[in-house]
């Protein structure tokens, strides 16, 4: 009986170091990536950039579904104003390096969207520079209109341009860009002010990796300079399940950890081990 107790409580030491270790090699094993959300509106031809870093901006440990770092960039150009927005985080992927790239649009309105991935702890540090694809657009047309993006009731407007050919109509309306991960989403509300062609056929959602971007109805109207309305829009960073409109300063109390779901699918793998050694101690 002693002896049989011995082979009991040597087994049972295994298992709890063997247990231990589990834990120890998957926490260690899981990956980290730099984690942020950016904004950046700048008007090159003035030199002028606003830019919103989202606060939850950090390192995080990455799930057990999730096998690389990506770094996400969507570019919006209209005319003469460049909104750039960036996504650094953790993503799933299979095992092939590589970057997807769209382009499409005019001068008018302009939608470049690059992703990379990497496969190494902290790998995307750096943010890419993106070549900006440039757009073959000459203006023909006789309307103006007044054209950019604004985020705030502080930053209006004021730059008009002339329109390409066919682009009758002038357009005002708003955008909502949206950035979405498992840890929750921040959306960011934009007034928008373009040329458009007579059918003011605009895009009312398109999704681009986790970057999702949304126009809501607007007016078009008819003659130069038209879509001019002074309005009190203010940005409003709404963070679904992690900050609220009322107390916007709440912030992530936690970063997920990829360890929980690895060593969950390590439980039948020790389940058949521990049988076997005590089978073997028996």
């Amino acid at each position: 009986m002693e002896g049989v107790a011995l082979r009991w409580r040597a087994a049972t030491v295994a298992l709890q170091g063997l247990l231990a270790m589990t834990f120890l090699i998957s926490g260690i094993s899981a990956l980290k990536c730099h984690s942020s959300n950016t904004v950046n509106l700048t008007t090159p031809h003035k030199g002028n950039s606003s830019s919103h870093i989202s606060p939850e901006s950090g390192i995080i440990n990455c799930s057990s579904a999730e096998n690389v770092c990506t770094d996400a960039q969507l570019i919006l150009t209209i005319d003469k104003d460049v909104l750039i927005i960036s996504y650094k985080g953790c993503a799933s992927k299979d095992l092939v390096d590589g970057t997807k790239s769209v382009t499409s649009g005019d001068r008018h309105f302009a939608i470049q969207f690059d992703q990379s991935y990497c496969f190494g702890d902290l790998c995307n540090a750096k943010t890419r520079e993106v070549p900006k694809t440039p757009i073959k657009d000459k203006v023909t047309g006789s309307n103006q209109c007044y054209t950019g993006f604004g985020w705030s009731s502080t930053r209006f407007m004021q730059e008009t341009t002339k329109c390409g050919k066919d682009y009758d109509l002038c357009y005002e309306g708003s955008m909502n860009i949206t950035i979405s991960d498992r840890r929750g989403s921040s959306t960011f509300p934009m007034t928008i002010r373009t040329c458009q062609r007579s059918s003011c056929d605009v895009i009312k959602s398109q999704s681009f990796g986790p970057i999702n971007i949304t126009s809501e109805s607007g007016p078009c109207c008819s003659g130069s300079n038209c879509n001019w309305e002074k309005s009190d829009f203010a940005i409003k960073i709404v963070n679904n399940g992690v900050r609220s409109m009322t107390n916007p300063y709440l912030s992530y109390d936690h970063y997920g950890s990829g360890f929980q779901g690895l060593s969950l699918q390590l439980c039948p793998f020790l389940a058949v081990l521990g049988t076997t050694m005590l089978r073997i101690w028996g």
